[in-house]
């Protein structure tokens, strides 16, 4: 099973819950459950990545800008006496190319935003076409527009404008739309209400327009 399992397991405690009681178990503490008699149990877990994930994914993105041409180089290393021994002067040159890269905050927001907007199940965020007009036309006519259940959105500001991630995905916004952007990521539903001036708006009619394609939203009653 693709699950951490304990080879060994040691009981220190033991709980009985009856219907509507709730268990808190703090991270890193394990834990087995059985059902005691016809139940239905929902474990609700918050997930937070590892360091080893946090540099894997973030040196990956970062590779995607980095030109091949662009290398390691020490042509003001001075000649040394033992030719084996790496000195250090060596570990400053690469630590500044490192660092050179993994402080350029602009790069950081975009990864992170994607990163922790990534859907845990990818297959299930499914978009369809459809025009503008045919949005407005669906929203005049009462349709609701909800977020897709396996879809993740949220936002940042990026220098003068603004940055929305949904799905994995990032997409550099005017500033304008920062109101609407709250709105499409803490609103239970959109519809003409309260999307009603965005459909004025190109910018934001062609995001709610994106969002939908993209299978972050769609229609409640599908």
């Amino acid at each position: 099973a693709d699950l951490r399992i304990l080879a060994e397991f040691e009981q220190s405690g033991e709980w009985t819950l009856e219907p509507g009681d709730m268990l808190y178990l703090p991270p890193r503490l394990a834990h087995y459950g059985v059902a005691v008699d016809d139940c239905l149990t929902y474990s609700v877990g918050f997930r937070a990545p590892s360091a080893a994930e946090v540099l894997t994914h973030f040196t990956d993105f970062l590779g995607q800008f980095l030109p091949d041409e662009e290398r390691y180089s020490d042509a003001d290393a001075q000649p040394v006496s033992d030719p084996h021994q790496i000195q250090h002067d060596a570990l400053d040159r690469l630590k500044a190319l490192l660092d050179k890269h993994m402080n350029d905050k602009d790069l950081l927001l975009t990864w992170f935003g994607q990163f922790m907007t990534e859907p845990r199940y990818p297959e299930q965020v499914v978009g369809e076409e459809l025009s503008e007009e045919e949005l407005v036309e669906a929203l005049e006519d009462g349709a609701i527009l909800i977020r897709n259940p396996s879809a993740r959105m949220a936002w940042s500001e990026l220098n003068d404008d603004l940055m929305l991630f949904a799905s994995g995905r990032s997409c550099p916004l005017p500033a304008k739309l920062r109101e609407l952007l709250k709105l499409v990521c803490a609103a239970d539903a959109l519809h003409i209400d309260n999307l009603g001036e965005w459909l004025q708006d190109e910018d934001g009619l062609m995001l709610v327009q994106q969002l939908i394609k993209q299978g972050s939203l769609g229609f409640a009653n599908e």
